[in-house]
């Protein structure tokens, strides 16, 4: 429900958070504790508040190709900060309605949360123009729904704390293509782990992704068995498996044909040109079908063919 608040014309209410228009907010600001700004200039306005209270932050929403990253680091400070919350959207309407958006997924449906968030910001911005739910929102959603959010946060902060592998573009990149890869899979939370783990195993110096795994092997065992003691040796053993493929780090489509063949018997896999060239299997038998099952995978990143060695045939070496 939108209540309006009497004191303030352009105040709305969404459960639990209070989101307000404009720059003159100060009677607001001294009443909340746990303040989250989109607005870069209230930042700066509200410079004393911010540096006093911990509940104070700024999130960015730059419409740039690390929106996905973005929008995960958004819904973590919202789940985590105290409510009631103070939501100052300024003169961003696009943002704040990103923001509560991401509020609400853990609520209602997405689509609809979408015409419920049109219609509000309406009211406080009047001549916002409706906007479309973004695929980045999706993701998130998606994401969110099949590891829980708490398991896609420890992940991402995991991976932010290393860099993001090759940047927060590549990882918004890379798990995007998870999205639209899912529908390929027979597992999609080890599709999106291992999507967010293999950041683990590249760096922007170029090091070989075989020899990033030796010295962080400890630190992804751990973790795996922390947010999944029940499945953690299967991610580890994808992970290395990933880790042997020589073109995870220069192509991240390949990176997730990896990710969607460990969760078959597929031990070890390389790439050629445009050719999926499978090593070794653990079971010959069974090893074939996948081929079968991924042929439209295999069409949208631009394999054209699936080989497999002798070994992998026999499976006797």
């Amino acid at each position: 429900m939108v209540k309006h608040l009497k004191s303030r014309e352009r105040v709305v209410v969404v459960d639990g958070v209070v989101a307000v228009a404009g720059y003159l907010v100060q009677d607001l600001i001294e009443k909340y504790d746990s303040i989250v700004a989109v607005d870069p200039e209230l930042a700066d306005i509200y410079m004393e508040y911010a540096i006093d209270s911990p509940w104070f932050k700024l999130v960015e929403i730059t419409h740039t190709d690390e929106l996905l990253a973005e929008l995960i680091e958004a819904k973590y400070i919202l789940d985590n900060q105290k409510k009631p919350l103070l939501l100052l959207c300024g003169e961003k309407p696009r943002e704040c309605h990103y923001l509560l958006l991401l509020h609400l997924l853990n609520k209602k449906p997405l689509e609809e949360a979408g015409s419920y968030v049109n219609n509000t910001i309406k009211q406080i911005f009047p001549n916002y123009r409706e906007q479309q739910v973004v695929d980045e929102l999706r993701v998130v959603e998606d994401v969110g729904r099949h590891l829980s959010w708490k398991k896609l946060y420890t992940l991402y902060s995991l991976s932010a704390s290393y860099g993001y592998g090759r940047g927060r573009a590549h990882l918004s990149k890379t798990l995007y293509f998870a999205y639209i890869l899912r529908k390929y899979s027979n597992n999609v939370p080890l599709l999106y782990t291992l999507t967010l783990l293999h950041t683990l195993l590249e760096d922007k110096s170029g090091e070989k992704p075989a020899k990033i795994y030796k010295y962080r092997r400890e630190l992804i065992e751990s973790i795996t068995a922390e947010i999944d003691p029940l499945n953690y040796r299967e991610i580890n053993n994808a992970v290395k498996r990933i880790s042997e493929a020589k073109a995870v780090s220069r192509e991240e489509a390949i990176t997730l044909i990896a990710c969607t063949l460990a969760l078959s018997t597929v031990e070890r896999i390389d790439v050629q040109k445009d050719k999926l060239l499978v090593l070794k299997c653990q079971d010959a038998k069974k090893c074939l079908k996948p081929a079968e099952d991924l042929k439209q995978l295999i069409q949208v990143v631009g394999i054209s063919k699936i080989t497999y060695t002798e070994e992998a045939i026999s499976g006797n070496k």
